[in-house]
């Protein structure tokens, strides 16, 4: 499956000093789960409940296809390579005596799935102890995020968008989803293809796990960049430079009088191609940017 595109513009809301710092060393922090403000977030692993009934009836049939060659592929694990090495045996039974007997030692195997999917889980969420993560917003005029992230509309939102002459990062950003439970490490075909040997696991399934939260906060539509463990993989985050052309945008909160005044001479004389926006209270409830000039 293609990856979706990320947005052409990306944001980062960001307080007073945060947003100075940035400017001044030209770089963006990139960080561990410890400081993040969900608790749960890239601690959750995969849902252990797998319907045993439905998936074996599906293994059973697709594993009576490959016996019949029906739709026939590669084995793809060692469960499909015993079913093409015992075809002919398998082929004497019939396809009633042949689910009788395949069923007996399926079901074992169907129920230790659950336990499959918690130490996989868990391996996964020790591994996402070092991994870092760049956090983005494909908005600038979230309320609640300038109250949160920028310092309750005293800060600022950085605007940045890909430059394809730097090879920007922006572009590999995937979009976060949102749920109320955490997700199936397989759906109950893909359970039931594996046990016929038609596919094998691949370790991206874990990266779903990077990319998911409560629906509780679904309204920050968060993108994120997840590189690894970076360039120092024993520090808890990194300071990784942008470029400067890179910086299209700076907007300054309801707030900002303090940090407008202070950063302006900054922003113009090492960021050019950044527009500056004053943010302002609409007429309703949302947001409004007038350009500074």
């Amino acid at each position: 499956m293609s990856r979706e595109p990320a947005p052409e513009r990306l944001f980062k809301y960001v307080t007073g000093p945060t947003a100075k710092a940035v400017l001044t060393n030209q770089t963006l922090r990139w960080s561990r789960r410890a400081p993040f403000n969900d608790p749960h977030d890239l601690q959750v692993g995969f849902s252990t409940a797998v319907p045993l009934e439905e998936v074996r009836d599906r293994a059973l049939d697709l594993m009576w296809d490959r016996v019949i060659c029906r739709n026939w592929t590669w084995p793809r694990n060692q469960m499909g390579a015993l079913l093409e090495a015992t075809r002919a045996a398998m082929l004497k039974y019939g396809r009633l005596g042949f689910r009788e007997a395949m069923a007996a030692g399926l079901e074992p195997s169907i129920r230790t799935f659950p336990n499959i999917v918690e130490r996989f889980s868990a391996d996964v969420i020790k591994h996402f102890e070092t991994i870092k993560v760049l956090c983005l917003s494909p908005m600038n005029d979230n309320a609640a995020m300038w109250a949160y992230y920028a310092d309750d509309h005293r800060g600022l939102v950085l605007e940045f968008a890909t430059i394809p002459e730097l090879d920007s990062v922006y572009r590999v950003a995937q979009r976060v989803t949102y749920a109320d439970e955490p997700p199936p490490l397989l759906e109950p075909e893909a359970w039931a293809q594996l046990l016929a040997g038609n596919i094998r696991l691949d370790t991206k399934l874990a990266d779903r796990l990077m990319l998911i939260k409560h629906t509780h906060w679904a309204h920050e539509r968060e993108w994120r960049i997840v590189t690894g463990e970076g360039r120092f993989p024993n520090e808890v985050f990194e300071d990784i430079r942008f470029g400067a052309p890179e910086l299209v945008g700076v907007y300054f909160g309801v707030r900002a009088e303090r940090w407008c005044a202070e950063l302006m001479p900054l922003i113009r004389a090492r960021y050019p191609d950044a527009k500056l926006w004053q943010a302002e209270k609409g007429m309703s409830f949302g947001l409004k940017f007038s350009p500074i000039e």
